[in-house]
């Protein structure tokens, strides 16, 4: 049985002066391979991911691999804390607004003297090295870029309330070769974001769905993990030199949100295992798990559908589901409809499909404003 090396990171002190942390847990395995980050829960009611660290760590204990794990549970205990009422308000800082996932950054992008770093000259100076030398140095410069930042807003004008948290992630998953993000919807079926130049490896996650996003950056933890790396490679093509770093993150969506399920994660975790091992863990005894059908999408096609009424929303189709092109898809209860003349059916409005596809997630309420987001919807999907 493998030893399980744990730290805990302050990254908030509150007015009492008690401070909030995050458990790291690390993993090595029999020989040196790739390292592996994975972090769950930044938003504050997506908590199954913390159950599959469980049955992923459950795992690794007693079984032979390749390389080094990392795992972050509970990544954000300002959000997991946020409470009104019964219901986990963790998706935005109550403080300033933002979403907890939107607020990474796209480190090479800064000016060199905020971090301390020259992308040009690193890549001139390793141009004709190894790839595995680049790697090596670029994550050690990489770590080093994310301390120098951190200081230099300290230095100018002190923390806000979400750059201590999202730099310390970031930092804690830039010495890895594969970043994955543990979230949920909120009623939601199980998909995996994918940038373009992952499409093919994503498919080794067996997920059902799967979003594919631009080689770009748009604040989320995922494309601020692999954007240094293609801001590399596009440094080196410029020199001459065109190669692929093999460095991967996703963002993997694990059903719906304020719940938990230990079998569901035991099979989450079995998926996980599955493309950890195609990435050359070299895994003693993974589980089996069959190959599902796969649907993917551009995310561009990824639809979200507003309610055009306010009142009780009744759902006629459950994430994961196919729909056709007219077929209902909610109706929509306002008693404020029905006249005098006792015609009861007007109380009801449906909201109908308008083309086909796959039912990806639904709001969690059913009481809704006009206006309300109400389905995230697949549509022009492809078998990969």
């Amino acid at each position: 049985m493998k030893q399980i090396k744990s730290s805990l990171i302050p990254i908030k002190t509150l007015p009492t002066g008690d401070s909030l942390s995050i458990k790291t847990f690390k993993l090595k395995g029999d020989q040196e391979g790739p390292q592996v980050y994975i972090q769950a829960n930044v938003h504050g009611a997506e908590i199954q991911g913390n159950a599959v660290i469980y049955e992923l760590l459950n795992f690794f204990i007693n079984h032979k691999f390749i390389g080094e794990l990392i795992f972050v549970p509970c990544a954000n205990p300002m959000g997991l804390n946020n409470k009104a009422g019964t219901f986990t308000q963790g998706r935005f800082n109550p403080v300033t607004g933002d979403n907890w996932n939107r607020n990474y950054t796209d480190l090479l992008t800064l000016p060199k003297e905020k971090i301390n770093f020259d992308l040009s000259s690193f890549a001139k100076k390793f141009r004709e090295s190894s790839l595995d030398t680049i790697k090596k140095e670029f994550k050690a410069e990489l770590e080093k870029a994310y301390t120098a930042y951190w200081d230099n807003i300290c230095q100018e004008k002190g923390p806000n309330e979400n750059n201590f948290l999202n730099i310390t992630l970031q930092k804690l998953a830039s010495t890895s070769d594969i970043v994955i993000d543990l979230h949920t919807g909120p009623k939601a079926t199980r998909y995996l974001y994918a940038a373009e130049f992952e499409k093919e490896s994503a498919k080794n996650f067996l997920t059902p769905f799967f979003l594919v996003i631009p080689n770009k950056f748009a604040g989320a933890m995922d494309e601020a993990c692999f954007m240094p790396w293609l801001h590399l490679e596009a440094a080196l093509k410029d020199l001459g030199r065109e190669v692929s770093l093999g460095f991967e993150s996703y963002t993997l969506e694990l059903g719906s949100e304020e719940t938990i399920s230990s079998k569901e994660a035991k099979a989450d975790a079995a998926r996980i295992i599955h493309y950890l091992n195609t990435m050359g863990l070299n895994i003693e005894n993974p589980p089996q798990i069959d190959q599902p059908e796969q649907n993917f999408c551009l995310l561009k096609n990824l639809k979200t559908y507003y309610s055009p009424y306010a009142g009780l929303v009744e759902y006629l189709k459950t994430p994961g589901s196919t729909f056709k092109k007219g077929e209902p898809l909610a109706k929509v209860l306002n008693f404020r409809e029905v006249n005098e003349s006792k015609d009861m059916e007007k109380a009801w409005k449906n909201i109908f499909a308008l083309d086909s596809g796959y039912i990806i997630t639904h709001s969690t309420t059913g009481v809704i404003h006009e206006g309300h987001e109400i389905f995230q919807v697949m549509t022009n999907s492809e078998n990969p």
